[in-house]
């Protein structure tokens, strides 16, 4: 059966020993009498044999074996698994020899300054007398690396080792090397020309340390923020008519101490575009004069990606209003790279009219439903307006009661 342990190895690629032991020539046909389960100690045995497929009374199978050593791994309990058969009589006992993975006692920190221990604790998936998954660990890792990251510790360095503490027992002690955080020395922009260097990074998330304290931005280096940065850029060029504007992922440069990170943007502007046309087409509801006087964007201006946007969402609305709660507006645009303009497409589609049915409020526990219904511009039954629907929303807001209001 040496043959058989390799096989298995290689079609599994566990770094376990899975072994499979026989007298020689027994036949395949013999019938199980027994199952034994060896070494389990928190794991129940009933618990072992409910994942087997191989059973009392029925023949041996390897394939079914097979199976069932990739069972009782995948539960994440054992670190070693050997099942073995031996002859007795008219028959095959099963021999299931299993190793537990520790269970963690405890959880301990060390080295931490800059971040509560009670806060990274409330948010690690591993918890104490649970059995050992490496799996959940590397996902604690990368939670305390987050936290410190979102801080300004870009070079925090995470690890963790378990010490035995009693029979199969650990104790899980996470180690953290804050270093320093790391502060930003200077913020460039390269290949912008229709912008100052200063217009666009006044503007920014983060910003350069300075000796002057600010209330604007933030000066040590947050990845989140340098992602907020990019988007705004691009945005930000999109909203004054560079329609093909990119922005390509922002160069790092930390110095020798590695305390301080030097950011270089690179902007690829293009060319201005002003919209050529404006079209309106499908289930259209309104004549075109009044959709024109509904949008913001008019011909011959620059084609401003935030009034684009805006306008969609008032046309939308305004089908709404006529209770087409689930109308759509696709527009379509197509660019003129000649003579740098845009031509807009307004498509709708209608959809079915619907009616409110039931207003049901739920979340609110000291203020009654009838002082919140008195704000409300929508009633049961009637036709749906999407207006009336955001005004309802804001006279609640007004109130001041509720940190929040939704509507769905």
């Amino acid at each position: 059966m040496v043959a058989l342990l390799n096989k298995i190895y290689r079609i599994t690629g566990w770094l376990i020993a899975l072994s499979i032991i026989t007298t020689p020539l027994l036949a395949e046909t013999l019938p199980i009498n027994d199952i034994v389960v060896r070494g389990n100690a928190k794991v129940e045995k009933e618990a072992i044999l409910a994942v087997l497929s191989t059973k009392k009374g029925q023949p041996f199978n390897e394939e079914g074996v097979r199976k069932d050593i990739r069972n009782l791994y995948d539960l994440g309990y054992f670190s070693n698994i050997a099942i073995f058969r031996e002859e007795t009589g008219s028959g095959l006992r099963l021999i299931i020899e299993v190793k537990e993975k520790p269970a963690i006692i405890d959880i301990v920190f060390q080295g931490l300054d800059e971040i509560a221990e009670d806060k990274l604790r409330e948010q690690l998936t591993s918890k104490p007398y649970a059995i050992v998954n490496r799996a959940t660990i590397a996902d604690d890792l990368q939670m305390i690396e987050r936290q410190y990251a979102e801080k300004g510790f870009y070079l925090v360095d995470v690890s963790y080792q378990l010490k035995q503490k009693g029979d199969n027992e650990v104790v899980l002690e996470f180690t953290v090397s804050e270093n320093s955080e790391v502060r930003i020395g200077t913020i460039s922009v390269q290949g912008n020309k229709y912008f100052s260097d200063s217009e666009l990074i006044d503007k920014m998330a983060l910003r350069a340390k300075s000796r002057i304290p600010t209330f604007r931005g933030v000066s040590n280096f947050q990845e989140e923020l340098l992602e907020r940065d990019v988007g705004f850029l691009l945005a930000y060029y999109k909203d004054y008519g560079f329609a093909e504007a990119k922005v390509a992922r922002p160069l790092l440069a930390l110095s020798q101490d590695r305390q301080v990170v030097h950011i270089t943007y690179q902007v690829e502007e293009g060319k201005q575009y002003r919209v050529s046309d404006i079209k309106f087409s499908g289930d259209l509801l309104f004549p075109i004069e009044e959709l024109q006087q509904k949008t913001s964007l008019h011909r011959g201006e620059l084609f401003r990606l935030s009034r684009f946007r805006r306008d969609i969402e008032t046309l939308m609305d305004s089908y709404g209003d006529l209770g087409y709660a689930y109308a759509n507006v696709e527009p379509l645009t197509e660019l003129d790279r000649q003579n740098h303009q845009v031509k807009i497409d307004y498509r709708f589609s209608k959809g079915e009219k619907v009616y409110i049915g039931n207003i049901e409020i739920v979340g609110n526990t000291k203020t009654r439903d009838n002082v919140i219904r008195r704000e409300l511009e929508i009633y049961d039954s009637e036709l749906y307006s999407g207006t009336k629907v955001n005004r309802s929303k804001a006279n609640i807001e007004r109130l001041g009661f509720f940190e929040s209001v939704q509507v769905n």
